[in-house]
């Protein structure tokens, strides 16, 4: 009889330790999930072709037509620019009616602009070759 109730008695510890051990492990499963979150929310870069149809450095954006339709991107403050003779350029290097390749993330209501480089014109590309 006495063997049955330290048995019992075992047997509601070792479920209690379990029970009361579980939060613990709930918690430390949390806080890897939240490690592991900036790196999964890292946006990921595009491309968009076109020619700049506006520069706006009051505003520090930039629109960019391709074909019928227009981007505005906001510019990044740690943004790159390149130009054809410049690859450190700076964003009054660039002028309307430029060929150029923007890199962007889609960062809230405005897609961001962090690299804008002049694009090669077909024709120069094909004289270059």
């Amino acid at each position: 009889m006495i063997r049955m109730l330290v048995s019992k008695l075992m047997l509601c510890a070792l479920v209690g330790s379990f029970t009361l051990a579980e939060p613990v492990f709930a918690q430390t499963d949390k806080t890897a999930t939240t490690e592991q979150a900036p790196a999964e929310k890292k946006a990921k870069r595009k491309g968009y072709k076109g020619t700049i149809d506006n520069i706006d450095t009051a505003a520090n954006t930039v629109t960019v037509k391709k074909a019928t339709t227009s981007k505005t991107f906001k510019v990044a403050d740690d943004a790159k620019f390149a130009t054809a003779d410049n690859k450190n350029a700076r964003l009054a290097d660039l002028k309307q009616g430029d060929l150029v390749n923007v890199r962007f993330t889609d960062e809230g209501e405005m897609p961001v602009a962090h690299r804008i480089a002049h694009a090669a014109k077909k024709e120069e590309a094909e004289k270059s070759e």
